[in-house]
């Protein structure tokens, strides 16, 4: 005569994850993030592009020291 298996919460736990969790989906399409901004404000702080402040400070005739 067999004897009944016993049934635990883990094994309940472990049956029941779905698959998807297991596998990540990959993305259809690569996120496209829109231009950043020359410059921005945060927290009272102004962020500037570097590239973009660069270029303007190397003009003909401007002093930088």
């Amino acid at each position: 005569m067999e004897s009944p298996v016993p049934i635990s919460p883990s094994s309940l736990a472990t049956g029941s994850t779905p698959l998807s969790f297991k596998t990540p989906t990959p993305s259809p399409a690569p996120l496209q993030y829109p231009e950043p901004p020359d410059e921005f404000v945060q927290d009272n702080i102004t962020y500037l592009n570097r590239e973009k402040a660069t270029k303007k400070a190397a003009r003909l005739g401007s002093s930088h020291v």
